[in-house]
């Protein structure tokens, strides 16, 4: 699959140039060629980047700005993540894929002052050999079953800023048990705005699975990097999306971590799947009804995941279902092709659309991508996974 974000998207004959250019600027947030928290251009270069004048930018701009993907503050206008923000202690659970506590089986998380795994080093910009707070984490049923472990590593600015972690460098000696399920909120607390990023991938050899999750701060420094391994029953995770509920937010995102060498531009990187959602609105998909936005949205996701010049083109396709489908509660509709290329991997493409639960009116579009060698049951089991919150709050997430 060449993107699993939007990127260049066919639009409406009757989308105004100012949406078109925010589409095409939503694609460059998500695929990292502006990168998250990094200064926007100036009005006159991003003008020249898209020919188009300053008054057009600003209305984009302004598009952006409403949908929490362009923020202000005293450093000027920046990206922000394509992951949400951490707006409440509840949205986000730690370590990833913690469960509540269960009386009846084992829980145990534990904090050590040490050298992190070589890519935890990587990720938070740590020097070799240096330590840092590690905290660990494992689970299981009563009877041993439903193992979970998790690894987290901290940043230097997340035990700069955050005076609880702090706290815990002269205790972190791996013998004392350290709940940590407050991290979160104490980083939010410290006036830190969350970010987060995940990755799944199946562990080789294993009826396991692994969950990697990156958080950085709204200036895209790094805090913690965790690594969850999951004990599943089946091949794969169903991994739970959330949307915030304000009009317009953009969605979430999930893509392989194994990539390789496109086979039509072997100077580009293809994954072997992965999907993202944002409202229909946004990707310029016309359609009042989830039937209507997904049937105009298959051929455009199509062409994003297995066109161009990625996988040379589209010489076919296969409709393998279209059906009315339930979502977080919702009625939705999925359209799903088999697109043949004509160099490299044919791949799975499916649109899914429903109403979204948190914002009257407007239409979530989910988009699939995945290489046919991977198994096509786990757009079916993401699907799945996609519910309204249950984490609390006002019921404006889903």
């Amino acid at each position: 699959m060449a993107r699993t974000t939007p990127h260049d998207h066919p639009t409406a004959d009757d989308q105004p140039l100012y949406g078109r250019v925010a589409t095409q600027l939503l694609g460059e947030l998500h695929d990292g060629t502006i990168p998250p928290g990094e200064r926007l251009p100036g009005e006159r270069q991003l003008a020249e980047h898209f020919q188009v004048s300053r008054e057009t930018v600003r209305q984009a701009l302004e598009v952006l700005r409403r949908d929490g993907l362009v923020a202000t503050d005293r450093r000027g206008s920046h990206a922000t993540l394509a992951g949400q923000p951490v707006e409440t202690p509840s949205s986000l659970t730690f370590p990833v894929g913690a469960r509540s506590t269960d009386p009846t089986g084992f829980d145990r998380a534990t904090v050590t002052w040490e050298t992190p795994p070589p890519d935890h080093a990587e990720a938070l910009g740590i020097a070799p050999h240096r330590p840092t707070l590690v905290h660990r984490y494992a689970s299981a049923a009563a009877d041993g079953s439903g193992l979970r472990t998790a690894v987290t590593s901290f940043s230097a600015v997340a035990l700069a800023e955050v005076e609880e972690l702090a706290r815990y460098r002269d205790r972190a000696d791996g013998s004392a048990a350290a709940q940590l399920r407050r991290t979160y909120d104490w980083m939010r607390r410290a006036g830190l705005t969350l970010h987060h990023r995940d990755a799944i991938t199946q562990v080789a050899n294993a009826p396991s699975v692994r969950v990697t999750r990156r958080v950085h701060d709204q200036y895209a420094r790094p805090l913690e990097i965790t690594d969850l391994v999951v004990e599943a029953q089946q091949d794969a995770l169903i991994y739970e999306f959330t949307w915030y509920g304000q009009a317009g937010q953009a969605g979430a995102s999930v893509t392989s971590n194994t990539s390789y060498k496109c086979p039509g531009n072997t100077s580009q990187s293809c994954t072997n799947g992965g999907a993202y959602s944002a409202p229909a609105v946004l990707l310029g998909t016309a359609g009042s009804t989830a039937e209507a936005v997904a049937k105009a949205d298959i051929a455009a996701n199509a062409k994003e995941s297995y066109g161009g010049t990625s996988y040379g083109s589209i010489t076919s396709h296969q409709v393998l279902a279209s059906k009315a489908v339930t979502v977080a509660g919702q009625k939705g509709y999925l359209v799903r092709w088999k697109a043949v290329t004509s160099k490299g991997a044919d791949g799975y493409v499916e649109s899914l659309a429903f109403p979204s639960p948190a914002s009257t009116g407007q239409i979530v579009v989910v988009r699939f991508g995945v290489d046919v060698g991977q198994k096509e049951s786990v757009i079916d089991e993401i699907t799945a996974g996609i519910k309204v919150s249950t984490g609390g709050g006002d019921g404006q997430t889903i």
